[in-house]
């Protein structure tokens, strides 16, 4: 099960419906619900995965100081 936020509600889904509401957002435009902060996934190309107990997400880049 996973569990999504928005703002202070809070749903948990099988891994199938949260890709399916990630993916209806995508169409619409509508980012609300996403992964908390602490959560052991991370959304992957539509795909949920179990990240490797790691905090870092590859492919993230950190803000630059200027």
């Amino acid at each position: 099960m996973i569990r999504l936020v928005c703002g202070d509600s809070e749903i948990t889904v099988s891994v199938e419906q949260a890709e399916g509401i990630f993916h209806i957002q995508k169409e619409t435009n509508i980012t609300n619900w996403h992964l908390p902060l602490d959560s052991p996934y991370q959304l992957v190309n539509g795909k949920l995965n179990k990240s490797a107990g790691t905090k870092s997400i590859p492919g993230a880049t950190k803000k630059k100081r200027g």
